[in-house]
């Protein structure tokens, strides 16, 4: 077990770097908004963008803000540091707006509102990025973890798609997934978060097969493990996690195995 740790810690600890995270943000951009046609600049055309509050998302409205694209910044808190940070660095083609993807009423004030300030070449994509982490044996976990993070990160873009779809059509562009290497990578604590990004990428590849005939693109994003630098982790201690169990609970798993995990795992900082 304590070698199974150990290599799955080797795998995550390279990763924590912000050098990479701009690394990834400007192949991601140019991946998802660089047409074969060679397109080199978003005049004209809009993108909107989910859970711009910080990390993938923020960045990648102030890089595609920086192309010339009209970006629709939808944001958990519109009143926070970085829906702020994104008014107040990003044009007037910024476009920053409240977006709970838990929520419907947000996301439909959030189509009226594009549709009402669209630039003349439409809707040039949806990026479905808001999601959030979680991690923890699944004994350690209860069905209603299970529920919130599929309620984020699967049913919340598919809440966000279905409306937005209709004007992605007309301008046949593209719909985006922001899914995680651990989709396919079983890594050690995950189990609740894997489960719900291979649910976005199953739904995803259902997408793409009916969007085809239309000229809409549907892309999958698996970005490596950057959970630190885009703040997605929750702060959990073994303190925390122990004082959750039940007796039984606390008989199987001691504290000393809660630390091992916690200090081996690929999804959270290195400790030195």
């Amino acid at each position: 077990m304590t070698a199974l740790l150990i290599s799955y810690y080797f795998l995550g600890v390279h990763m924590y770097t912000y050098l990479g995270l701009v690394i990834c943000f400007v192949l991601w951009a140019k991946m998802i908004f660089h047409a074969e046609n060679g397109l080199s600049d978003g005049f004209g055309r809009a993108v909107l963008i989910t859970g711009c509050d910080s990390g993938f998302g923020h960045h990648l409205a102030k890089k595609l803000d920086c192309m010339g694209f009209t970006v629709f910044a939808g944001c958990l808190c519109p009143e926070g540091p970085g829906a702020q940070s994104l008014v107040e660095e990003g044009s007037d083609r910024m476009k920053v707006l409240q977006l709970d993807v838990t929520k419907d009423e947000d996301i439909s004030l959030a189509k009226d509102f594009v549709q009402a300030n669209l630039p003349e070449k439409g809707l040039y994509a949806v990026v479905n990025n808001a999601g959030i982490s979680d991690w923890g044996e699944t004994e350690w976990s209860t069905a209603k973890d299970f529920q919130k993070m599929a309620d984020i990160n699967l049913f919340g873009a598919i809440r966000v798609t279905i409306p937005f779809l209709s004007l992605v059509r007309a301008s046949k562009g593209r719909m985006v997934y922001v899914s995680s290497i651990f989709s396919f990578f079983n890594c050690l604590n995950m189990g609740a978060y894997t489960v719900s990004k291979r649910g976005l990428e199953a739904f995803a590849d259902c997408l793409r097969v009916e969007m085809a005939s239309f000229g809409v693109k549907v892309s999958i994003i698996q970005p490596g493990n950057f959970g630190i630098a885009t703040n997605i982790l929750p702060k959990k201690t073994p303190q925390d996690i122990w004082d959750e169990f039940d007796y039984v609970r606390k008989l199987t798993f001691n504290q000393k195995y809660i630390e091992m995990c916690i200090w081996f795992s690929p999804c959270l900082p290195p400790r030195f």
